[in-house]
C-alpha cells in the first residue's frame, strides 16, 4: 500500500536536521520546569511554550513568560531564547535547547494591534487568530465562524511585519481560508490533524490543507488522543495523520505540534471552567497524550512507511525551520 516516497529536498544541508515542536502546553500554575529536560533528553533542538490562550488576560500571559525567561536565564547551560533561526543552530551547536514562545488566539490583545511588538521582543514567534471561539479577529472552530474581520486582518498585516507566525489552529473553517489568502508570509497549523482520519471539529479539511501548502506552509501533527482518533494505537494514529497529509501535499509542508500537555490535570480543570471554549461534547476529559521521548517511535513509523532520510528530517523539524528563516 505505501511505496517508496522521495520527493526532492533542500535539506541535505547539515544545519537543517532540527528536531522541532512546533506546540508544547505548560502547567500555568506549576512552578516546575521539568518538562524542559523531557525535550532535552528527547534530544529536541527548539520548542514553543504556549504561554496563554484565549481567555487568558494579557498581564497573566506576561507573567507567564517572565517566569520562563528568568528560568532559562538561570539555567543558561542547558537553554536559550531563539529570537532567529541562527540563535536555534548556535544552542544546538552549544547542546542547549532554543525555546521561543506562541499564544492561542488574539483575544489578548482587546482591540490594539500595537501590543504585538511588545510581545515580540520578549520572544513570541507564532500566535494563534482565534483559539475555538470567535474573537474580534475571526472565526474559531467550535463556534458558528463567519470569517476573518477587517480587525484582523490588521493583525496579520502586523504579524507579518514584524515577523511572528501566523497559526490557523484552533481558527474556524472560513477564517482559515480567508487568513491564508489575506497573508504576504507562509502560515501555519501548528498542531492539527486531518478531518478525515478522523472526524473532530479541531481537525482540518484537504482544502484548508492544500491551502496551507500552497503559501508555503506547513501542518504541525497533533499527539493529543481526541484528535488523533483513540481507536489504535496512538504511535501508529500519528504516522497515519502525517503520511494522510504528505500524500495530499508532499512531506515539505508537515511537521510536528504534539501539543504536549504537562499537567492533563490542570488541562481538564480549564476545560471545566470555560465550557465555551470547549465544547462539552467534545470528549476533553479522558485524553491521552503523545510524549516527547516517543519521539524515536513517531520516527521508526516514517521509516517503517518508507520515507526517505530527507523526508524524516524535514517532517521533524526542517520544515518548521524553513518557516522560521522565512518569517522570523
Amino acid at each position: 500500500m505505501h511505496h517508496d516516497r522521495h520527493y526532492s529536498k533542500d535539506t541535505n544541508n547539515e544545519s537543517m536536521n532540527i528536531l522541532w515542536d512546533a506546540h508544547c502546553c505548560p502547567s500555568f500554575q506549576s512552578e516546575s520546569m521539568s518538562f524542559l529536560t523531557q525535550y532535552k533528553k528527547a534530544n529536541f533542538d527548539f520548542v514553543s511554550i504556549n504561554i496563554g490562550f484565549g481567555p487568558i488576560p494579557h498581564d497573566q500571559m506576561l507573567l507567564h513568560i517572565n517566569r520562563f525567561r528568568q528560568y532559562i536565564d538561570n539555567n543558561k547551560q542547558n537553554y536559550d531564547i531563539a529570537l532567529s533561526a541562527n540563535d536555534i543552530f548556535k544552542a544546538k551547536r552549544e547542546n542547549k535547547l532554543a525555546i521561543a514562545f506562541d499564544i492561542e488566539g488574539v483575544d489578548f490583545l482587546g482591540n490594539d494591534v500595537e501590543l504585538l511588538d511588545l510581545y515580540h521582543s520578549v520572544g513570541v514567534r507564532q500566535i494563534a487568530i482565534v483559539y475555538n471561539k470567535n474573537n474580534l479577529a475571526g472565526g474559531g472552530c467550535q463556534d458558528n465562524d463567519n470569517g476573518l474581520t477587517g480587525y484582523g486582518k490588521k493583525v496579520i498585516k502586523k504579524m507579518n511585519q514584524l515577523g511572528i507566525v501566523v497559526d490557523c489552529s484552533h481558527a474556524g473553517h472560513k477564517t482559515t481560508m480567508d487568513i491564508i489568502k489575506c497573508t504576504e508570509k507562509p502560515v501555519v497549523f501548528s498542531h492539527s490533524n486531518s478531518f478525515f482520519i478522523h472526524n473532530h471539529k479541531r481537525n482540518i479539511l484537504d482544502d484548508q490543507i492544500k491551502s496551507c501548502a500552497d503559501v508555503g506552509g506547513v501542518i504541525g501533527i497533533n499527539g493529543i488522543s481526541i484528535f488523533l482518533g483513540n481507536d489504535k494505537d496512538k504511535i501508529e494514529q500519528f504516522a497515519n495523520h502525517i503520511d494522510y497529509i504528505v500524500q495530499k501535499i508532499g512531506p515539505q509542508h508537515v511537521g510536528l505540534g504534539l501539543d504536549y500537555t504537562v499537567d492533563p490535570n490542570e488541562a481538564y480543570q480549564f476545560t471545566k471552567s470555560y465550557p465555551d471554549y470547549f465544547p462539552q461534547q467534545t470528549q476533553y476529559k479522558e485524553v491521552t497524550f503523545i510524549h516527547p521521548k516517543e519521539i524515536m517511535e513517531i520516527k521508526q513509523a516514517l521509516i517503517n512507511l518508507s520515507y526517505s532520510d530527507d523526508d524524516i528530517t524535514g517532517i521533524l523539524g526542517g520544515n518548521f525551520l524553513r518557516i522560521a528563516k522565512d518569517v522570523w
